[in-house]
């Protein structure tokens, strides 16, 4: 049975949540964010080719006509971002932010009717 890499990551007291989490995306091939902070749940996407995270209040408010949260280190209480085949996670503690990463680069296949189908 093949098991997920799992590790854990360091993070620099001082950090920039956003150009950290710019920088994991980019190391791991990382697609997606889905936030949960003190205001509300945010998603985002890293754009391809430069890797900058959009959200539906930056870098421009997508939806006016709504309240969506920002995207703020102070009220953030955990954020996944991921991929294809990875995720790292960033949580609030009482002594500041810890982050995991899994990678799983096994594939799964199924055999139907002479047909090869990869997942």
């Amino acid at each position: 049975m093949n098991k997920p890499k799992c590790k854990i990551l360091t993070i620099a007291d001082d950090f920039d949540l956003k150009v950290w989490l710019e920088t994991q995306a980019e190391d791991h091939q990382l697609k997606y964010l889905l936030a949960h902070a003190d205001d509300g749940v945010i998603w985002g996407k890293f754009q391809h080719g430069n890797g900058k995270l959009i959200t539906t209040t930056e870098p421009i408010k997508l939806f006016p006509e709504c309240d969506f949260p920002l995207f703020r280190e102070e009220t953030l209480q955990q954020c996944r971002i991921f991929g294809d085949n990875s995720e790292v996670i960033i949580w609030k503690t009482d002594e500041g932010f810890k982050a995991r990463l899994i990678q799983d680069d096994h594939r799964t296949y199924a055999l139907t009717k002479n047909i090869i189908y990869v997942f």
